[in-house]
């Protein structure tokens, strides 16, 4: 894992950095909590201040002496002394700053000083005015507290007592007072001692998270990133059944998130592997039967017609076959052949079925008829000869239509046989392509010990013949319409006095310019012959 992307430092920088902010906030939220506790215990101990004064000098004598600021004479003079020796005790024991008796004029609404206790800024005869929030307060009997800043940056806290008659009115006020720096200096220890504890607690649970992350999480999702590297740059198609996986199941196995991954990542390794092996055997399997195929392919090709002078370069006639398989081999069969020097067979079949069946099949067939035509027979016989034998060799029972037709040069006389085959087309010379529509035996294969027709067909020089098979009407476009006989003899018929290899390549064009884009679904075989 780079420097720059490592998941643990990130989450350090990011556990310190909200360690500091919570001790911040949390040290702010104490010494706010702090304070306002402290302030409020210091308001409860004042006010005990101010009612201890209240009781210890009497009700009595502090209405008296209230009442008296406001006669010309006085009634009690000792009673003012005594007043202030009580208060100034209660000054000293409590530790005030101020504590000055104030008598209250409930016309003017304002207090007039006649005992100070201690105060440096008030005497006696000073007076004192309220704001309306504070009067409110007096007048209802409420303690009213003002908060001040001294010049020297402490802060005193004032607590304002009302005096009440008999009747529940006031009469006067005790003012007490009391510096708040033993308070601030507490909040000073508080900030010294307890925000670096609260920190370092801190620090050290983010420490012990960080390892508990790292261990539970950060360390195994490296793992796995590891082993998905280490799998990742194996090379897959050359696996052994027996390598270690790369996820392998680790020693403490898991229950949470991460251990389901692991194990899914583990599952899938195996799974993927058992198809790569898997698919290993198949390609391998695939390609030994592509390579039979095409050893298949060339054996076929090697038993069609091949370059034969005394064939390609004859006077009496000329002739050109092809055959295009649907698949690598083909089931239709083609051939032509001196039997001697006056007879020139022709053989064109379809069997059913494609592929390697089909090609194996066609074998057999070609091989017969190839076989009995040297023993001087006709084409119906040699036909049915060929029969007997492939229907005792046909446990597949596959038949092959059979076109056959034997040339005599001398007599330009050709007798045929078909069984089950598709109808020839001649054009006389001069002419044009018409089918020569005979009757038609069973196909080869079908039924053993049948008697086939053979017919007698007279040539002329410059008459042509077209054979093929099903293969050719039969060709299909996306649609599925089908090239059809019709077709056929128009394509046929477009073009004159062409060579054989140029008639059948015409045609086998205008096949494909039919059937475009649509796949090849049947083999596509074709034979022209001409008499010269």
């Amino acid at each position: 894992m780079s420097k720059d992307k490592s998941l643990v430092k990130w989450l350090l920088s990011m556990i310190i950095c909200g360690t500091i902010l919570m001790s911040f906030v949390i040290a702010g939220v104490s010494m706010a909590l702090y304070m306002r506790s402290v302030k409020r215990i210091y308001k409860t101990e004042m006010l005990k201040s101010a009612e201890a004064a209240i009781e210890l000098v009497g009700k009595d004598k502090l209405e008296a002496l209230c009442l008296d600021a406001f006669s010309e004479n006085a009634k009690d003079p000792e009673n003012k002394e005594r007043t202030r020796k009580v208060l100034l005790q209660v000054y000293q024991d409590a530790r005030l700053t101020d504590l000055v008796l104030y008598a209250f004029d409930d016309k003017s609404l304002k207090g007039t000083a006649i005992v100070v206790a201690f105060d440096d800024d008030v005497k006696e005869g000073d007076g004192i005015s309220f704001r309306k929030r504070e009067l409110d307060r007096l007048l209802k009997g409420e303690a009213t507290r003002i908060v001040e800043k001294n010049d020297d940056g402490s802060y005193e806290n004032t607590i304002f007592k009302a005096v009440t008659d008999k009747n529940g009115g006031i009469i006067g006020l005790i003012k007490i007072s009391s510096r708040l720096r033993d308070t601030f200096d507490s909040r000073i220890r508080f900030l010294l001692l307890y925000v670096p504890l609260i920190v370092l607690l801190l620090v050290v649970f983010s420490v012990v998270s960080l390892r508990m992350f790292q261990k539970r999480i950060i360390n195994p999702i490296t793992e796995i990133t590891q082993a998905a590297n280490c799998y990742g740059a194996r090379d897959m198609m050359n696996l052994d059944s027996e390598e270690e996986q790369s996820f392998t199941i680790p020693v403490d196995v898991r229950n949470d998130e991460l251990g389901v991954l692991w194990n899914t990542c583990h599952d899938m390794e195996a799974s993927i592997k058992e198809s790569i092996i898997k698919l290993k055997t198949v390609t391998a399997e695939k390609e030994r039967q592509a390579a039979e195929l095409s050893a298949a392919s060339q054996i076929q090709k090697g038993m069609l017609p091949t370059a034969d002078p005394a064939i390609d370069d004859h006077k009496a006639f000329s002739i050109f076959g092809s055959m295009t398989p649907a698949k690598g081999v083909g089931g239709d069969l083609y051939d032509y052949f001196l039997i001697d020097d006056d007879h020139l067979a022709m053989v064109v079949g379809d069997v059913s079925g494609k592929g390697m069946p089909a090609a194996l099949f066609m074998v057999l067939v070609i091989s017969q008829i190839r076989m009995n035509s040297k023993k001087g027979m006709g084409p119906a016989e040699i036909l049915k000869a060929a029969n007997t034998v492939i229907c005792a060799n046909n446990p597949e029972m596959m038949f092959a239509t059979v076109w056959m037709g034997i040339y005599e040069i001398s007599t330009k006389t050709m007798r045929e046989c078909n069984a089950g085959h598709e109808d020839c087309a001649i054009r006389r010379a001069g002419g044009r392509f018409e089918f020569d529509i005979k009757s038609h035996d069973t196909p080869l294969g079908i039924m053993d010990d049948m008697d086939l027709t053979e017919f007698s067909v007279a040539f002329n020089s410059g008459d042509e013949l077209f054979v093929y098979t099903d293969g050719v009407p039969e060709a299909a476009d996306v649609a599925e319409a089908q090239y059809s006989p019709e077709r056929l003899l128009e394509c046929l018929n477009e073009k004159s006095g062409l060579s054989n290899e140029e008639t059948v390549g015409h045609v086998l064009d205008s096949i494909r310019g039919f059937v475009a884009d649509a796949p090849q679904f049947d083999d596509i075989t074709m034979l022209s012959f001409t008499v010269r």
